[in-house]
């Protein structure tokens, strides 16, 4: 199954995370008018939940699994039929 689509948070992050790699290098920080180096700029993290919404499109963890065969054992488990023809024609388009 494909991850969240039409998110343009997660749509930005995948980008900026592709091309960070290519900017692994540290940069200089320019010298202010005294000779010495300006402060270093605020630094940036991403959060856990932001990883794990990363890899949504990936295969499902051990526990997600176990989650659904125990859905469909005990009979609970609901299909979404919206779901269901959103993949259909995202297959077929």
């Amino acid at each position: 199954m494909k991850g969240i689509n039409g998110n343009p948070a997660l749509d930005a992050y995948q980008r900026v995370s592709s091309i960070s790699e290519a900017r692994s290098a540290r940069p200089v920080a320019p010298r202010s008018e005294e000779g010495t180096h300006a402060e270093p700029a605020a630094r940036v993290s991403i959060s856990s939940d932001a990883r794990r919404l990363s890899t949504a499109g990936q295969a499902p963890s051990e526990e997600k699994i176990a989650e659904l065969r125990a859905a469909v054992q005990a009979g609970t488990y609901q299909v979404d039929p919206e779901a269901v023809a959103r993949r259909l024609i995202d297959v077929l388009a």
